[in-house]
């Protein structure tokens, strides 16, 4: 027990005495099973064991008084035993700190009563004090950290034979079979073993893990405060000790009520600083299992945190558009348009090349991942962008009253920016929102490189100045669509402007012009093109026997608009259903049916006697057009010999438009799909995400349409 405690708990006489007494002294006089100091220890390991209250345990000892013999040495209370056992505690540091986190009030700071960065006090203010000078030296302090110094309690660890046979396991007893067993197993274990072969060759040496994160310690969710406490892991240790909680040890308490946030740093100076000492000098340990003392060393080996607490402890912001410390610049993010919260996507990048996630489109952005996993920064590389870096930490207190804006002087832009804007953005992007960030990183780049731009060196008035271009650039393209055919396609001049590439593209747009007299967005007849089109993918995969599409023309059940008419084209249009179904054996008949300017997409599945109706604007189906094919498949069902079953409709909750007129668009996407997925059942299940088409998407869309189209003008 002596040799547990370790050499440095013996400096003091006086505590080595009472140790002594205290453990050859019988319990009562005659006892030979227990001395004061064995039955203190015993009884604190079932309080400890059982969580009783410090109430509970004067009481407990008050009793035993009671029932052991006359003479017996029994502490009394609850502070009485703790005094018993206060030689063989660890130290601990109680540290002031400032309350903005700019400094600890150690070493060169230790005398200090004001923060020399923010000039606050170091003590809290009583009731009464006017200023910081009448603020007592002796009151409590405005903040503290608590540490516990680790080198003591590391040569405890190897003081006791049991732990220090344990600390040795993953060189003597670990099972080396190629499998990844351990994190000694791992590369970075074996990688740090060749770069230092001395640190390595001793198994004795300790590999450190670090975890923090903040934590209430009231336990009450209405209560802001967050206290983060610094543990360490020792991975010498076998898997099944080294995340126990004998082993955890508690090396740091940083106390709230706000969180440390980047200045993390500062707090983690003393254990740092003992760190070092173990890393470059290390410190003589004595090993109760060989009987020797060696030079113990020790290394931080990884960390453990959550995204948020791996920001503050490595410094890389993890919020914002690159919050990836991967992937960096090229993060896949999203904006979400109502909830303003930006969304991280881009995952199956990090896939294998041929994983069949890749190519799933539904299941999540709509789009197939041919992108590849970016190569990690190398350890030299994290620190060649990072050792110039000049950090202040603490968090001033923020000025009150309203911070006047920053004035930039208006610059007047001209209008040949348009051009420059044409040439960075596709035609087919509705409006200036929908234009990606790195097309308008591009435009900006050739701005600067055309025009002359007033640059200032604070940053602010730079992204203001940014702002106010972007924001013409925007008004500019309002007009930009409805000047196409006036001025973009028929000026030479602007036209001799452009690159050989798009100077093609502008003769296409002239040959459909004079093709193309609608305004109106994908038409029947431009609809029917687009089921022609539909038509050939089905060739293309061999679905033909599957899928059967009909012509929207057929599909009318308005006619001119006058009434005699309008029973005549809906007994026409019933008969053309009951036609396809009769004559043509498809699991599936997709009718895009077009009813009052708007555009939905009916499916009949005759086998299994349902209708799908996919509407983007989530709408029920038409009542007239919902008889006729109630009626048609009624007649189906019986001459197939089905009489029993009704028909089932299902609605799902597919991609809704929002303020847009591509309800057209919206059924060729749904169409696509259906056909290049080959979907023949589980409607509800495949068409359930209700979110609008993306820019990109509708992007990819319009460019399919118009380049079928366009090779139907060159034929």
């Amino acid at each position: 027990m002596m040799r547990d405690i370790g050499e440095d708990s013996f400096k003091r006489a006086h505590v080595y005495e009472t140790l002594c007494s205290d453990k050859d002294e019988p319990l009562y006089p005659g006892c030979t099973n227990f001395t004061r100091l064995s039955a203190v220890l015993k009884l604190f390991n079932l309080k400890a064991k059982n969580g009783w209250t410090d109430k509970s345990f004067t009481e407990l000892l008050e009793l035993l008084i009671q029932m052991l013999p006359e003479g017996n040495v029994m502490p009394n209370r609850y502070y009485e035993a703790k005094k018993v056992l206060c030689p063989m505690g660890l130290e601990y540091e109680k540290i002031h700190a400032c309350p903005n986190d700019c400094i600890l009030y150690r070493k060169e700071f230790v005398n200090y009563n004001h923060c020399p960065t923010c000039k606050a006090s170091r003590y809290k203010k009583k009731d009464g004090d006017s200023s910081d000078d009448e603020v007592t030296k002796t009151g409590p302090p405005a903040k503290v950290v608590w540490y516990l110094p680790i080198i003591s309690r590391f040569k405890r660890l190897f003081a006791n034979a049991n732990d220090a046979k344990n600390l040795r396991w993953h060189a003597e007893e670990r099972k080396c079979d190629g499998q990844i067993r351990h994190v000694a197993d791992s590369l970075q274990w074996k990688k740090i073993d060749s770069l230092f072969p001395n640190f390595g060759k001793e198994s004795r040496n300790l590999r450190l893990g670090l975890a923090t994160d903040g934590m209430n310690p009231f336990g009450n969710q209405s209560t802001n405060h967050s206290s983060w406490p610094v543990l360490l892991m020792i991975y010498n240790l076998s898997p099944w000790l080294c995340m126990k909680r004998k082993y955890i040890m508690l090396s740091m308490m940083i106390s709230g009520p706000r969180q440390p946030g980047n200045d993390i740093d500062v707090y983690l100076s003393p254990l740092i600083d003992d760190l070092k000492v173990l890393w470059e000098e290390g410190v003589d340990v004595f090993d109760s299992y060989s009987g020797e003392q060696f030079n113990m060393r020790a290394m931080l080996f990884c960390t453990i945190n959550d995204f948020p607490a791996y920001g503050n402890l490595s410094g890389y912001s993890v919020k914002g558009h690159n919050a990836c410390p991967i992937c960096e610049k090229n993060t896949c993010y999203k904006q979400l348009k109502n909830g303003k919260k930006t969304v991280y996507l881009g995952h199956r990048k990090f896939l294998n090349r041929y994983h069949p996630y890749r190519r799933l489109r539904k299941a999540f952005d709509g789009d197939q991942e041919n992108g590849v996993a970016p190569t990690p920064l190398t350890g030299e590389e994290v620190y060649e962008r990072q050792r110039d870096i000049n950090v202040v930490f603490g968090k001033c207190q923020k000025p009150r009253g309203r911070v006047p804006k920053a004035k930039v002087p208006k610059a007047k832009v001209p209008k040949a920016e348009t051009l420059v804007t044409r040439e960075r953005c596709s035609i087919t992007k509705d409006e200036w929102k929908h234009i990606p960030k790195t097309v308008k990183d591009a435009i900006w780049t050739d701005i600067k490189a055309v025009f002359v731009i007033p640059e200032f060196d604070d940053e602010k008035k730079n992204d203001h100045l940014k702002k106010i271009w972007f924001n013409y650039a925007g008004e500019r393209w309002k007009d930009f669509k409805s000047r196409l055919t006036r001025t973009y396609i028929t000026d030479p001049k602007l036209i001799n402007l452009l690159s050989p590439e798009a100077q093609k593209g502008v003769v296409l747009l002239r040959r459909s012009r004079r093709k193309m007299n609608s305004r109106r967005l994908l038409t029947l007849k431009a609809q029917k093109e687009v089921c022609s089109y539909i038509h050939g993918l089905c060739i293309e995969n061999n679905t033909t026997n599957v899928y059967g599409i009909l012509e929207p023309a057929e599909l009318n059940i308005v006619g001119d608009g006058r009434k005699s008419n309008q029973k005549m084209t809906q007994s026409k249009c019933k008969k053309y259903i009951q036609h396809k179904l009769q004559n043509e054996k498809k699991e599936c008949q997709l009718l895009p049916f077009n009813h009052g300017g708007h555009w939905q997409l009916i499916i009949l599945c005759p086998k299994i006697n349902t209708v799908v109706v996919i509407c983007s604007l989530h709408w029920k189906l038409n009542s007239i057009m919902e008889k006729i094919v109630s009626s048609v498949f009624t007649v189906d069902q019986m001459a197939n010999g089905n009489r029993k079953n009704n028909t089932v409709w299902l609605y799902p909750k597919g991609r809704k438009q929002y303020n847009t007129n591509d309800c057209g668009y919206y059924v060729m996407k749904n169409m696509l799909d259906i056909v290049t997925a080959k979907i023949t059942e589980s409607w509800m299940e495949v068409f359930n995400d209700p979110s609008e088409l993306t820019a990109d998407e509708m992007y990819e869309l319009r460019l399919r349409w118009s380049t079928y189209f366009l090779e139907l003008l060159e034929d």
